[in-house]
């Protein structure tokens, strides 16, 4: 079902004394028709936020400096700076407010970060960097961080997750979608490429971790870009279900009154 076809159906919902209900559900089961209306946690390198030039020192950045750079015209990341090396990092930490939660060293369920990206001389066979999220301590002083799950990007459009080689996982110059999904009761995390499932493995380390740091490195001169990076929790299917009866019980409901 499409979003216009939704919007299409509110002015019947419209029709009756629980309208209100109506829309509220509706909007809680938008995720199952294929847009989201929950909150996410978006990094976009956008003006006002951002402004043109080191990435260091913008927005909570940390780590070494001319190795990413930030083109506000087209809101995209840039690994291009003259440094390189894989010792070499960005990195973002997240909080507790950032990812909509009371306790984040206590996360449970799925929670997926998205990141677009796009090899603009897709083909070569540099190494581009590792893009790893990361564990630690909840102490903003500290950085004992140990990696929770991980994927080295290659400029011939490799992805290596898990000690395996995935080849050809990014086979256009465009921007695509690369996500890791982590599971936080499992205690597994799943590669994705443009929502298709590459693999799955268990945490890589720290497995009693929780997420609050997001790192990027440049290993190689070659450039790739990154449009933004989403950090967002996958809604449980029983709750799907729930709004699934409720919205049932409406129908029910708008055909008792119809036939009043």
């Amino acid at each position: 079902m499409s979003f216009t076809t939704i919007v299409d159906v509110l002015p019947v919902l419209y029709a009756f004394s629980m309208k209100k209900l109506a829309i509220v559900i509706l909007a809680a089961l938008s995720p199952l028709f294929g847009f989201h209306v929950s909150a996410q946690f978006v990094l976009d390198f956008e003006s006002p936020t951002y402004s043109d030039g080191e990435l260091v020192g913008q927005d909570g950045w940390t780590g070494t400096s001319d190795l990413f750079t930030v083109d506000t015209s087209t809101g995209n990341l840039e690994a291009d700076g003259s440094s390189s090396g894989a010792s070499l990092f960005v990195q973002q930490r997240l909080t507790a407010s950032d990812l909509g939660v009371g306790d984040i060293t206590n996360l449970t369920g799925t929670w997926e970060v998205d990141y677009v990206i796009s090899i603009p001389t897709l083909g070569g066979g540099s190494i581009l960097g590792d893009i790893s999220l990361r564990t630690g301590s909840a102490d903003s002083s500290a950085n004992n961080f140990k990696t929770l799950s991980n994927f080295r990007l290659f400029e011939s459009g490799r992805i290596r997750f898990d000690n395996t080689n995935y080849e050809n996982a990014i086979t256009t110059t465009g921007f695509n979608t690369v996500t890791l999904s982590l599971n936080f009761d499992t205690l597994q995390s799943t590669l994705l490429v443009n929502s298709s499932a590459l693999a799955t493995a268990g945490f890589v380390s720290d497995t009693q971790g929780y997420l609050d740091l997001v790192r990027l490195t440049k290993n190689s001169g070659v450039n790739y870009l990154v449009d933004s990076i989403t950090v967002s929790q996958v809604p449980e299917p029983s709750t799907y279900a729930l709004l699934g009866l409720g919205a049932l019980g409406l129908l029910i409901l708008r055909r008792r009154q119809s036939s009043q």
